[in-house]
């Protein structure tokens, strides 16, 4: 089957833990799980959020995130199948309320539609997890000019004694952005 999943184990837990520290999940919260894979993150909160919207395009990774739904018996995850820029903006109004969301992007980083669809900052956070510093600085970028601020930046060392490094970045509207 092809599908990815992070190759180190170990450190997962680590990486749950400050997701959801980052967010404070909670029983209103609506968790848009961008770039889903087989529904990691989305899985791992179901049971503390209202709400887990994953949308992957991969159809075989998004077969395993169907098995995973079922065999965890999860009745509040909603699973698409497609690109991110297309899925995303009809699904935000369909469930209004606190909305966080994670972005797990391939390493090219998000598309310029993909970029475009967080302009209207209706997330009360964002947070992107980079396997490539290059690609995660020119979005950074963008999205610093769109409104979003740089609130915290966590580095995980998945590959120790190498040159890689997983980057988890969270972000907020700012200030002229909240209502």
């Amino acid at each position: 089957m092809d599908t990815f999943f992070q190759a180190n184990l170990g450190i997962l837990p680590l990486v749950m833990d400050c997701v959801e520290e980052l967010i404070s999940p909670g029983p209103d919260t609506i968790f848009f799980d961008l770039y889903s894979g087989v529904g990691l993150f989305g899985i791992c909160l179901a049971e503390k959020v209202k709400q887990v919207i994953m949308i992957e395009e991969s159809v075989s990774s998004m077969q395993v995130a169907a098995f995973n739904v079922r065999y965890h018996q999860l009745k509040n995850v909603l699973l698409k199948t497609g690109k991110v820029e297309a899925e995303l903006p009809c699904l935000i109004p369909a469930f209004p309320g606190k909305q966080v969301a994670i972005v797990d992007p391939p390493r090219s980083g998000l598309s310029a539609d993909t970029i475009e669809a967080f302009q209207d900052k209706q997330f009360e956070s964002l947070l992107y997890l980079s396997c490539h510093p290059d690609s995660l600085a020119r979005d950074l970028k963008i999205l610093l000019r769109q409104g979003w601020n740089i609130e915290k930046i966590v580095p995980f060392d998945f590959f120790p004694k190498t040159r890689h490094l997983e980057t988890l970045v969270l972000l907020r509207p700012g200030q002229e952005a909240r209502s």
